[in-house]
């Protein structure tokens, strides 16, 4: 966004970050219309974009500010040139593809990195197990992927070695549990019947397979999407488990376009009737008008939410606000503008580089200054952090509740002076 910022100075750096994104899905869009309309045909890109355009987890991550819209591109597209350089063999144009966007989706994000790797994982089995008299043509091209790879990465390991050692200190992500399982399940499929659809979908595909309806090639490279996404999944959990939980669901988001690319191109190779294509069609399409209703509610939601964020923030301008927790500092100072107080709380070293002198770190000790500044000031209580009794008691202060919103979770704020 600096970048951004750079070229288009004088701009608002958010609708910046905001028009970016969305230049990103406009890609996003072209790829699913132009590569994968040639290659797999119209339906299948007609779904495809339908979905990219319109699945809750993609929309949700994919509007914000963030790195998960180029993550789902450059996996998409090293998903679908692996598929190409497979095909056609010794064509170097599809194997030098597969690497740069590979490279690029592992400079963009961890777990993006991470999807690529199992990408590589599955590539290696196939080519190893299942290519034949094709091996001998594959292997060269393939390993000149990975060094390439693992070169261009070289430089950016120091970096992602720096931020695992922060993981030694405590870090946000609560640890996994059994739990987690059906909400796994509900974020990657969000209404049972898409669920139940891509069950169907899976196991058609493996039985057509089996009596040579559809080509052995066809199904592993539709399986290799959902593969990807389970497998990143399954790495996450096992280091969170034995090392450090770091894994959070919507990490897969990087993967989920190689993942519906897949389960797409499953679904239209097992529907050789009409009606079952339309039955499949009929599926995605209702999915993706559930997916705009269910997004367009939830930014409106959001939006009265901040709303009455800042029309309470309006009415007490001046005030001091003194948060429980650094998230609820983060939003204070993202609607107001304004310097904020935090009690009794380290800050993540990103929000500490972004806000800089704008964060006062306070204890009970500096309770007594804050309040001789303001003629009003307000405690805001979260779901974590310390609580409004903690500081109650901390003080000797007696806070009373004025008001309740949603902001990065419940924020409860007590008038204290």
């Amino acid at each position: 966004m600096q970048i951004l910022s750079l070229i288009a100075p004088g701009l608002d750096p958010v609708i910046i970050g905001k028009l970016f994104s969305a230049t990103v899905f406009v890609v996003i869009y072209l790829v699913a219309l132009i590569p994968v309309r040639k290659e797999f045909g119209s339906l299948v890109s007609g779904l495809f974009a339908a979905l990219m355009m319109t699945f809750p987890p993609i929309m949700e991550y994919g509007v914000e500010i963030r790195m998960y819209q180029l993550a789902i591109l450059f996996v998409s597209l090293a998903y679908m040139e692996l598929h190409m350089a497979v095909k056609y063999g010794v064509r170097k144009k599809h194997w030098t593809a597969f690497a740069i966007f590979s490279i690029c989706a592992a400079y963009t994000q961890l777990f993006a990195c991470l999807a690529i790797g199992m990408l590589y994982l599955c590539a290696l089995v196939w080519i190893v197990l299942f290519s034949g008299q094709r091996k001998k043509t594959l292997w060269k091209p393939f390993f000149r992927c990975i060094i390439s790879m693992v070169i261009c990465f070289l430089p950016w390991l120091v970096v992602v070695i720096r931020q695992f050692m922060m993981l030694q200190e405590d870090y946000w992500i609560d640890p996994i549990s059994r739990y987690d399982i059906p909400i796994y399940w509900k974020f990657l499929f969000p209404y049972i019947f898409l669920g139940i659809f891509v069950i169907a979908i899976v196991v058609s595909a493996i039985i057509f397979c089996m009596i040579k309806k559809i080509s052995f090639d066809t199904v592993y490279y539709g399986l290799t999407g959902l593969a990807v996404v389970f497998l990143v999944i399954c790495c996450g959990v096992a280091v969170s488990k034995l090392l450090k939980p770091i894994f959070a669901i919507r990490y897969v988001v990087p993967a989920m376009g190689a993942m519906w690319l897949g389960i797409v191109i499953l679904a239209v190779a097992v529907s050789k009737h009409p009606v079952l294509k339309a039955a499949v069609t009929g599926v995605i399409i209702t999915a993706a008008v559930m997916g705009i209703i269910g997004f367009y509610n939830s930014e409106t939601e959001l939006r009265t939410y901040s709303d009455e964020v800042l029309e309470f923030l309006d009415k007490h301008e001046g005030a001091g606000f003194i948060s429980g927790k650094d998230y609820l500092e983060e939003d204070l100072q993202s609607y107001s503008g304004e310097s904020g107080y935090l009690y009794k709380e380290i800050p993540i070293d990103v929000m500490q580089q972004v806000y800089g002198e704008n964060l006062i770190l306070i204890d009970t000790d500096d309770v007594a200054d804050v309040l001789s500044r303001y003629d009003e000031v307000y405690y805001v209580e979260g779901t974590e952090g310390c609580s409004a009794e903690e500081f109650a008691k901390d003080t000797g202060l007696e806070p009373v509740e004025v008001a309740r919103f949603i902001m990065e979770g419940n924020a409860v704020f007590y008038r204290i002076k």
